[in-house]
């Protein structure tokens, strides 16, 4: 899904030359350039001591390309809600300032309890509609459409809360006789216990970094905040006051837990350290006040209250601050939840693009689509690829002797569960290319989108308005191709069922089986040499194959302003931090006859909410991180190039291309999950 998540900004169409797949693990890994009709080989170190993980790979193009299966840093959107104005509860959702309110769901059952997706393309609810009594989650597009039943239990299933990876659920159910915090796929599977105690445990809620789930518990004789990791261990409680406490959620940083509270003698919200220090009262009325739910960028949290004698949603700044009303109807309106939108990284003194991208994130399907029985066009103005190639290597430092063996991740260390760059899709050998290898041991099913048209409901001005998709093997050899997604009927149902249904039906969508050990490309074009902004995606759709998407990379026509190139990525998993390695490549590209090159490489990581995380210009500039680039192998090869080395948690981030002073070429971006 991701999607989403899920990332903003890219270049122009790589001038002639986009990067290819990596051929092997070897000592050294070989990936396919193109050069006008003809192919040569470029070598890439291998970091023999670490496995390549990304689980997937979407490409965007402003360099015309544009989208994010990584979620980048966020904006507030809308806000999603439950409400009773039409004389039973439905889905609505109105903008941030409460203003154009659309009802989303219309059933004569309850619909109630909506949760954003990260990356801001669904809403999972609950609902009765499966008879009553009978409460259930349902998924459902951002516009209402294609609702989908994910649990189906005589029991009450409730309060759904998305994984920051957006892979999950957790949620809450009475199935087991009381009231317990289970957890799930997001597309219903693999259904699991969490929680497993006497008492009533409701209202889960994600850490941001995904490793933690806060949730109320009644076990200690009265409801009181707990955090438990995000397998159920270790669960430790953060409130213990002699009144209630309840419906925590998580700032968007981690930091802060807001929460209900009857401490003082009617319903407040407080916000606490996440550690459970600081308990602080936010509201302050003699009416109550509850549900919060904070802004993704930090700084408001919405909350329903009672104070003019109906349930209204309101919204203040997230220090208590500048109450403001939302919501004006007779009804009962609560249960906010405020939509991720993607925005940009904050600009940097040095060494940063001259303009702020603007992120937008990857789109979804509106409906259920009509799968028509036509043949697959061929994409026309595609690049030829030849089934033999001369390599022509590039001279890299070799990496420090290590055992051949790639160890399988184990899973404690998180995976990186998306990559996404941007850029503009050009004609002939200015296509988008984007190349993967699948290392492991078991074959991978994956799914490959093409987007376009559906990126213009994000603001980009100059979406590809057709776009073609080929995937092929290392050799050359053309393994799938599609124009519009629902012109295979089986591929469509596929897609569809696996919630990765394209928005629009010129946009393209394949499935194929890929085999370990082997390089794969896939090729993003416009239908008859069209150009214009577009996205790829790579998705595995099966974490749990002793495989993964490994070693990718993109190269593009790196501009200034909204055209440099943006990777964004997601790390989920269980705990702990895993070591990323992001390099950014220009000069060096030369020596295989690319012009003009970007001369002066920069690249800066930011978190999901745009803080920056690490800047770098030359990658000899900090000796710490050189020596760790060396360590791995992944030295660069001019002293001009640009590379991190860096300690994350599972989160959400971004890595922007651009070159020194504004300076534009062609450049490479890899990201390296290093385990």
């Amino acid at each position: 899904m991701l999607a989403s998540h899920l990332l903003k900004t890219m270049g122009r169409a790589l001038d002639n030359n986009l990067e290819l797949a990596p051929k092997n693990f070897n000592d050294n890994d070989t990936c396919w350039s193109r050069d006008q009709e003809d192919f040569t080989a470029m070598t890439i170190p291998k970091p023999n001591r670490f496995r390549c993980t990304p689980l997937t790979f979407a490409i965007l193009l402003l360099f015309h390309v544009n989208g994010a299966a990584a979620p980048p840093p966020a904006g507030n959107g809308k806000i999603a809600f439950e409400s009773s104005r039409n004389s039973n509860q439905d889905i609505y959702v109105m903008d941030a300032d409460g203003s154009n309110s659309t009802r989303l769901t219309n059933h004569p059952a309850s619909d109630v309890n909506p949760a954003w997706s990260p990356d801001g393309t669904k809403i999972a609810f609950v609902s009765s509609r499966a008879g009553f009594g009978n409460d259930e989650i349902y998924v459902m597009n951002a516009d209402g459409s294609n609702p989908i039943r994910l649990t189906n239990e005589d029991a009450g299933d409730y309060e759904p809360a998305w994984s920051p990876d957006g892979t999950r659920i957790a949620f809450g159910s009475s199935r087991d006789g009381n009231d317990e915090i289970y957890v799930m796929d997001a597309n219903g599977s693999n259904q699991t216990r969490l929680t497993n105690h006497p008492a009533s445990d409701y209202g889960p809620a994600w850490s941001p970094d995904g490793t933690k789930i806060a949730f109320a518990s009644d076990r200690d004789g009265n409801f009181e905040i707990y955090v438990m990791d995000a397998d159920g261990a270790n669960q430790s409680n953060r409130t213990n006051n002699p009144a209630d406490d309840a419906d925590p959620t998580w700032s968007p940083d981690g930091a802060k837990i807001a929460f209900e509270t009857i401490r003082d003698g009617n319903q407040d919200i407080y916000a606490m350290d996440a550690d459970g220090a600081n308990q602080d009262r936010l509201t302050n009325h003699s009416s109550d006040d509850f549900g919060p739910a904070w802004s993704p960028d930090g700084t408001k949290i919405a909350f329903g209250s009672l104070r003019i004698g109906n349930a209204e949603i309101y919204a203040m700044a997230a220090n208590g601050s500048n109450e403001v009303r939302l919501t004006s109807h007779s009804a009962t309106d609560t249960k906010a939840d405020w939509q991720r939108i993607f925005g940009s990284p904050p600009p940097t003194a040095t060494a940063t693009p001259s303009g702020t991208p603007t992120a937008s994130p990857t789109t979804t399907p509106t409906g259920t689509p009509t799968v028509p029985p036509t043949a697959t066009p061929i994409p026309t103005g595609t690049p030829t690829v030849p089934p033999t190639v001369t390599p022509s290597p590039i001279p890299t430092p070799v990496p420090t002797p290590t055992p051949a063996a790639t160890p399988t991740p184990t899973p404690s260390l998180p995976k990186a569960l998306n990559i996404s760059t941007r850029m503009r899709v050009e004609s002939g050998n200015n296509v988008l290319i984007g190349g993967f290898i699948i290392t492991g041991n078991a074959p991978k099913e994956v799914v490959v989108r093409g987007i376009g048209p559906s990126l213009a409901a994000f603001g980009i001005s100059d979406p590809l308005t057709n776009p073609t998709l080929e995937l092929r093997a290392g050799d050359g050899t053309l393994l799938v191709q599609n124009d519009n997604w629902q012109d295979d009927p089986a591929q469509a149902v596929q897609l569809t069922t696996l919630s990765l249904g394209l928005q629009d039906p010129n946009e393209s969508g394949v499935i194929a089986t890929v085999q370990p050990g082997a390089p794969y490309t896939a090729i993003l074009a416009g239908n008859s040499g069209g150009t214009g902004v577009g996205l790829v995606e790579i998705y595995d759709t099966n974490h749990a194959a002793d495989s993964q998407l490994a070693n990718i990379s993109t190269r593009g026509f790196v501009l200034s302003g909204n055209n440099v190139m943006i990777g964004g990525f997601i790390l989920g998993g269980s705990s702990g931090n895993t070591q990323v390695a992001v390099r950014g490549i220009g000069p060096s590209l030369a020596q295989i006859g690319l012009n003009p090159v970007l001369a002066d490489p920069t690249l800066s990581l930011h978190d999901g909410n745009g803080t920056l995380l690490v800047l770098n210009d030359d990658w000899n500039d900090n000796p710490v991180q050189a020596a760790q680039l060396s360590d791995y192998g992944l030295a660069l090869q001019d002293t001009k190039e640009a590379g991190i080395f860096v300690s994350l948690p599972p989160g959400v981030f971004t890595a922007i291309l651009a070159g020194s002073n504004g300076g534009a070429g062609i450049g490479l971006v890899e990201i390296y999950n290093l385990h």
